[in-house]
């Protein structure tokens, strides 16, 4: 998983590595890597990985993560793909997941 937030310009890109466990000791592991990107370098990162016939590919574009749901045929990622904005707590926004 590849994410950036927001509100940081110019805008850094970190990857999440989520890995699933031997079958002796199902579960997830969740590393964060410490490398980072310019949106420039992961554009040409994913530019080279689409040439190359790589693992890594765009699927969506999220707001979020949920979490994980574990069903027979594995773990499933529970994305926020869209929201809006309905108001405000203080200065703290409140959303809508759609």
């Amino acid at each position: 998983l590849i994410g950036t937030r927001k509100s940081e310009v110019p805008k850094v890109y970190g990857i999440l590595k989520i890995q699933v466990q031997s079958t002796a000791h199902p579960g997830l592991v969740i590393e964060q890597g410490e490398e980072r990107f310019s949106q420039k370098d992961y554009r040409e990162r994913m530019r080279e990985e689409e040439q190359k016939g790589g693992q890594m590919s765009q699927v969506t574009v999220a707001s979020g993560i949920v979490g994980f749901i574990k069903f027979l045929a594995g773990h499933y990622l529970i994305l926020i793909t869209e929201h809006r904005n309905k108001g405000r707590i203080g200065h703290h926004p409140v959303f809508c997941v759609d």
